[in-house]
């Protein structure tokens, strides 16, 4: 399939609760609107860089293969996709929350965990056999990820994450570190300092939590703020630059083009010709 599509859905099977797609998106950064149930995107191969809004700040994670995406009703994120991707999207009727305890958490998160991804993927394998009786099974098992959902909001979702990584706390610490310090040299050194860690063992738990090395996250984080940046265009290239901690323009287009495959002159070309169309 050369472009983006639906490969199969749930809408024959008539599910009262719980209602999926599985898609295959080709790698072009999307925005999903918010909506009136609670969205939980499974990722089933590829990785994604994924933006929200909580409480007026933006927040941007990494989804990665096998990763857990959750937005509450009403939520909208953004979507910038590194690969194909392979996802199934579940919509969860809101009012499940309701039946296991309460409301949903308010704000939008990622996770890696084993048991929200067994029972996602227990819907996907429902859906793809499409048996006409599965709905009383299906019930179940939205009932059960509505309960792991509200759990994870409770507890902080990435604490429980993939078994060696960071814990929830210690990454959002780096995130907020690497955010901070952006224009200015950002070592190991000091990342791992920045959530109480020693450097020895922090490059392979923060690897194992975004699936990046520290150095190529900080890289992304520098080509996503450029990318932001170069909407203003009294803003030039050389002077970007240096507002993201590159050494100079040709640094930042090296990398840029790396992690894009684009310069920062056609990306910014290409987004002016898409503001035009709009």
């Amino acid at each position: 399939m050369a472009g983006g599509g639906v490969l199969a859905t749930s809408g024959p099977l008539k599910w009262s609760n719980l209602r999926v797609s599985l898609q295959h998106e080709v790698p072009t950064k999307r925005k999903i609107t918010a909506l009136g149930d609670c969205l939980v995107i499974f990722l089933r191969s590829g990785h994604a860089n994924v933006s929200f809004d909580v409480h007026g700040r933006t927040t941007t994670d990494r989804l990665t293969k096998g990763g857990i995406l959750f937005l509450p009703e009403g939520q909208a994120c953004e979507i910038d996709p590194g690969a194909v991707l392979e996802s199934a999207h579940i919509h969860l009727w809101s009012g499940l929350f309701s039946f296991v305890g309460r409301r949903p958490a308010i704000e939008p998160f990622v996770a890696h965990d084993p048991v929200l991804e067994h029972l996602t993927r227990a819907v996907v394998q429902a859906d793809l056999e499409g048996l006409p009786r599965s709905a009383a099974f299906v019930g179940a098992i939205a009932r059960a990820i509505a309960t792991r959902l509200l759990l994870l909001g409770q507890t902080g979702a990435k604490d429980l994450g993939r078994p060696g990584g960071l814990s929830g706390q210690q990454l959002r610490e780096v995130q907020a570190f690497v955010r901070e310090n952006i224009e200015r040299e950002i070592g190991v050194n000091a990342m791992a300092g920045s959530c109480g860690l020693g450097s020895k063992g922090f490059t392979r738990a923060f690897k194992k939590s975004v699936g990046q090395s520290p150095y190529q996250y900080v890289m992304s984080a520098r080509v996503e703020r450029a990318k932001r940046l170069m909407a203003d265009r009294r803003l030039g290239l050389a002077e970007i630059a240096l507002h993201c901690g590159f050494c100079h323009q040709e640094h930042l287009t090296r990398v840029f083009r790396k992690v894009t495959g684009l310069t920062p002159g056609q990306y910014r070309n290409s987004a002016s010709r898409q503001e035009d169309e709009a």
